[in-house]
Parts: structure tokens; sequence; C-alpha cells
């Protein structure tokens, strides 16, 4: 019987690939950044790293982008109250 691996996020705020290729492979990468609106390229360039060494790549706080671009994910923190999440 195999164990699998408790899983470990890290949050990261801008695409530094020096700090992402010096982490674990069974990292799993959120991005959130609060002071600027993400940007399509820079989330392509996280999603290409993470697909490349085999990582899930989650997006905070913005779900019809995570859907649009196929992520794994998408994380919500605890302190957003709006529970209005529809899709379309």
């Amino acid at each position: 019987m195999q164990k699998k691996n408790p899983s470990i996020y890290y949050f990261i705020d801008e695409y530094n690939i020096d700090e992402l290729t010096n982490l674990g492979k069974n990292i799993h990468l959120i991005f959130r950044n609060y002071k600027n609106s993400p940007r399509i390229s820079t989330i392509n360039s996280i999603k290409n790293f993470c697909k490349n060494t085999g990582r899930d790549f989650y997006l905070s706080n913005n779900i019809k982008l995570a859907l649009k671009l196929r992520l794994s994910g998408v994380y919500i923190p605890s302190f957003n109250n709006n529970i209005n999440f529809a899709t379309i």
C-alpha cells in the first residue's frame, strides 16, 4: 500500500523563477496578489512552470479567470465574506 504525502501550499505574489525552483516537488502554489490585478501572461507563465514540474496551481479570489485558464482550482480566503460565487 502506498502512502500519500501531505500537500503543502506556498503563497506567491509574483513570478520569481529562482525562488520557485528551490521548492520541493510536493509543494503546490497559490497565486494571490492583492495590490495589483493579475496579469494573464504572468499567470500563464506560472501555470506552465507548474505543469512542467508536476505541481498544482491555484488562483486566489478569481473563479472566472481560473476556469478560463484551466487552473487546478481556486483559493478562497477566510476573510472573503462574499458568498455569491456564480461563474456564469
